[in-house]
């Protein structure tokens, strides 16, 4: 049985959430897991730009074309919002003593913060 996070059925808002919810939760679970995934993928020696930024692009593409997120500059906001998280979830990490109910609440203002800067407003 395969398992996966994206619904093809859900917009990208609801996609983005579960994603990142899920990476979020392995670095407060799983955190030394967490930090080796990083380093391994994000280090110098793997140039590649990563496949999850252009899953990231291809959703907010489509967003974009159904209305629900503004028009920007995919590659870059793709980008962003990858960046954005990967850094939360590095310190989400590095939080030793953190319950994981504040860990969800930092995640909804981070998803939160991070929602309203891509969400077309008008």
């Amino acid at each position: 049985m395969e398992l996966t996070l994206l619904d093809e059925w859900l917009d990208v808002v609801d996609n983005m959430r579960t994603v990142f919810h899920r990476i979020m939760r392995l670095a407060h679970e799983e955190k030394e897991l967490y930090i080796l995934i990083v380093l391994n993928k994000y280090s110098r020696r793997n140039a590649d730009q990563p496949p999850w930024i252009s899953v990231i692009r291809r959703h907010l593409q489509q967003g974009m074309q159904n209305g629900l997120i503004r028009d920007a500059d995919v590659d870059k906001t793709a980008f962003a919002v990858w960046s954005s998280f990967l850094g939360f979830n590095l310190m989400i990490s590095r939080c030793n003593d953190l319950p994981a109910e504040e860990a969800e609440q930092r995640f909804l203002i981070q998803f939160d913060m991070i929602l309203k800067g891509v969400l077309n407003h008008g």
